[in-house]
């Protein structure tokens, strides 16, 4: 039995060996998809700045705050989204997130998520 096992992890990994790209055909540095926000603990009614990055250049992200739509700020030529948007006053204290859509620029879904408290 365990040899079955050593041999299909063989075909598996040979397998992916053949289907990845050639390093050269890589962006270099790697993508980094990451949303942040530039104060983690805000206060109801504070403004803060929410940061999304390697999103497709001028298209629209949706930022939102516990899935309410809060902003949808043109992404800039470095593929990243900015907004300043205010936590809303009905936000009660606790752990909220801060959700972030965008197309890479393959044209991929990209949904991202943090947390304020």
């Amino acid at each position: 039995m365990s040899k079955r096992v050593v041999a299909v992890a063989a075909v598996v990994a040979a397998a992916l060996v053949c289907s990845a790209s050639p390093v050269s055909a890589q962006a270099y540095p790697p993508p980094v998809h990451t949303i942040t926000v530039d104060d983690v603990t805000p206060a109801p009614g504070q403004a803060v700045t929410v940061t999304m990055q390697t999103c497709r250049p001028g298209t629209i992200a949706l930022i939102g705050i516990d899935l309410a739509l809060v902003a949808t700020p043109t992404v800039g030529a470095d593929g990243v989204a900015r907004a300043t948007v205010t936590v809303p006053r009905n936000r009660r204290p606790g752990r909220h997130t801060v959700s972030g859509l965008c197309v890479t620029t393959d044209w991929k879904p990209l949904f991202l998520t943090t947390i304020i408290t």
